[in-house]
């Protein structure tokens, strides 16, 4: 492993051995290791888009976890893709809270934002012909990565003492649909 992070695209599974690309987005990618260049050329062939962020996976990271804990669960409690999501006023009012709660908690973190969180919502949104995993996960009936996305936030919004109301919601909303997969 090299270090190589890749976010913002709109890659769905299709098969045990199989992806497609049906979105528009772009591959964000941060690079470790110097050496990682040879897997951000490999992703360059076949005519991806991609768009260096330097070396800071941390920043990414935080990047995605703001966005994909704000539009990711409110997608699968829908049933929703983003861009169809984005249209709904109060779905779209929901999102931005989210959002807003979580990078409070990354600020409070110390992290230093390369971006607002109003501006990668607007970016993700934009994503055309992307069904999101956690409405992946609820269509299929999986336990969805709730716990890893809204469950760190939320342990760090303990840690920290920052008050996530939203988050806290829309938490308990995935969870009580992965119960009533497993009950039903």
């Amino acid at each position: 492993i090299v270090g190589v992070l890749g976010l913002y695209t709109c890659i769905r599974r299709i098969g045990i051995d199989a992806v497609e690309w049906p979105g528009a987005g772009v591959l964000r990618i941060a690079l470790a290791d110097p050496n990682a260049a040879m897997v951000s050329a490999a992703i360059r062939a076949p005519g991806l888009r991609m768009e260096h962020r330097g070396s800071s996976l941390g920043e990414l990271l935080w990047d995605y976890c703001i966005v994909t804990s704000a539009i990711q669960p409110i997608s699968a409690i829908l049933g929703l893709p983003y861009s169809k999501l984005w249209r709904l006023q109060h779905a779209r009012e929901l999102a931005t809270l989210v959002a807003s709660e979580a990078e409070r908690v990354a600020e409070k973190a110390g992290v230093k934002l390369w971006r607002s969180a109003s501006e990668a919502l607007e970016e993700v949104t934009d994503i055309k012909g992307c069904i999101p995993r956690m409405l992946q996960d609820v269509n299929e009936r999986r336990e969805t990565e709730a716990d890893y996305i809204l469950g760190y936030l939320l342990r760090q919004a303990i840690r920290l003492d920052v008050y996530t109301p939203y988050i806290d919601s829309i938490y308990l909303a995935i969870k009580a649909i992965e119960e009533s997969m497993l009950t039903a």
